[in-house]
């Protein structure tokens, strides 16, 4: 199984589950494959490599044990586990309303750095619930009152 943890929006961590019997792998190389281009990281007899950039488009990962005479092992596309939930998008900033009309108000902010990649809410509380609106990734809204 490999396993793939974001630690940020541009970097990734990959690590993996290793044979039963060790004792002669040499090294372990992880490919990413993205159409025709292959570029090949290793990562010598440790099971994880980090801080790498995550590539654009469809990308295959597999991971190789290499061995005595640069004999390889390669995973097949298996299970792959992704972990993400540690990635937060910052909080936008100069959160301002401004009235439109008697009735509408409009709230405007700075979006994080993220760009392209933070969904925001507005929660509206009325006299006794909360309503939420997914605005997207957009800076902007009109509140109807």
């Amino acid at each position: 199984m490999v396993i793939i943890t974001l630690i940020s929006w541009t970097r990734m961590e990959i690590s993996w589950m290793p044979p039963q019997d060790t004792s002669d792998i040499i090294i372990y190389e992880v490919l990413l494959i993205t159409g025709a281009s292959t570029v090949t990281k290793q990562a010598g007899r440790s099971k994880r490599l980090t801080n790498l950039a995550i590539p654009e488009g469809d990308t295959e990962i597999l991971v190789c044990a290499v061995y005595q005479g640069n004999f390889k092992i390669c995973n097949t596309p298996g299970p792959i586990l992704f972990i993400y939930d540690n990635l937060r998008p910052p909080a936008p900033t100069d959160v301002q309303a401004t009235e439109v009309a008697s009735n509408m108000i409009e709230v405007t902010w700075k979006a994080s750095s993220v760009v392209g990649e933070a969904n925001y809410f507005i929660y509206i509380r009325s006299s006794q619930s909360f309503t939420n609106v997914s605005v997207g990734n957009s800076s902007s809204f009109i509140v109807s009152l």
